[in-house]
């Protein structure tokens, strides 16, 4: 169990920003009398191993809860322009709760195949002021997630995790539009052991989201990372890699973020397609003088 108390402190920005001119129909407001917040953190976790039957359990919990929290506050007057400023939260909280057991094991012992994963959920809310009148922000995460992996550095190894999942974000202001959809994300990596010490390989991440009632259009994104490799030396500790990075070009930034009622889609510049060769060395032993 760990517990951890911290202060929040308000930045130059939201104390006093600098004014701008460039956009009149959004205006930043600093507020000087902005005092710290304090979030009171608590994580409970369990774990628990057999070396005899190689499972592993366990579970995580973390709850916060921050007071005198620093909340925006949306003005929007007749003629659609927006004033932000930010202000303490009075007499409320913002709080957060998430749990997530977990599971590993073999699933058969024979080729190496183990297998695990386990459910999550993540509960909270948060506040802000849309036109002065407090505004509650309620979100709800479920997800599943199921890896299977093998491993035998022998013919083909893989490992692959797939995480299905459903998100609600609601509004307590009428006007405001709630936001739920069905997510669902992959990862995984392929090897395949060929003659001569060489490992075909590949790597992938697949994220998808589905649209909602504020998003209208899905975000779909697929990254396929092949590579060949091969090793030297009699301890195989020298290897020489090639690989292509996001083969497909499709390594879109992408995120999508609730601040009180806020919801907000960004997109921006990543680093797309290339191609890379590595020369790598591994070092394992203890540099450790006998006496």
């Amino acid at each position: 169990m760990i517990y951890r108390g911290t202060n929040g402190l308000p930045s130059l920005n939201q104390i006093q920003p600098l004014r701008s001119n460039l956009d009149p129909l959004n205006e930043y407001l600093g507020n000087e009398n902005l005092k710290p917040s304090y979030t009171n953190e608590l994580n409970l976790n369990f774990r628990s191993f057999s070396i005899l039957t190689g499972e592993f359990y366990g579970i995580y919990i973390n709850a916060s809860r921050t007071k005198n929290a620093l909340v925006q506050n949306t003005t929007i007057d007749s003629v659609g322009k927006t004033t932000f400023i930010w202000d303490n939260l009075n007499n409320n909280a913002n709080n957060q709760i998430s749990i997530r057991p977990m599971y590993y094991g073999i699933l058969w012992k024979k080729y190496q195949l183990r297998h695990g994963g386990g459910p999550a959920i993540s509960i909270g809310n948060n506040y802000n002021y849309v036109n002065n009148v407090l505004a509650n922000a309620k979100f709800q995460t479920y997800s599943l997630s199921y890896g299977l992996q093998k491993s035998s550095t022998k013919g083909l190894d893989f490992g692959i995790e797939v995480s299905p999942g459903y998100v609600i974000q609601d509004n307590s202001i009428g006007m405001m539009e709630d936001s739920k959809g069905f997510t669902f994300s992959s990862n995984g990596e392929f090897k395949y052991f060929l003659p001569a010490k060489f490992v075909l390989r590949t790597e992938f991440n697949y994220i998808y989201q589905a649209p909602t009632a504020v998003y209208s259009k899905k975000f779909e994104r697929f990254v396929l990372s092949p590579g060949l490799s091969k090793k030297f030396m009699k301890d195989e500790k020298l290897e020489l890699t090639f690989m292509i990075n996001d083969v497909l070009n499709q390594n879109i930034g992408f995120e999508r973020n609730q601040n009180g009622t806020l919801l907000t889609e960004r997109r921006f510049n990543t680093i797309g397609r290339y191609y890379m060769v590595k020369l790598s060395w591994e070092i394992n032993k203890m540099l450790v003088k006998s006496k």
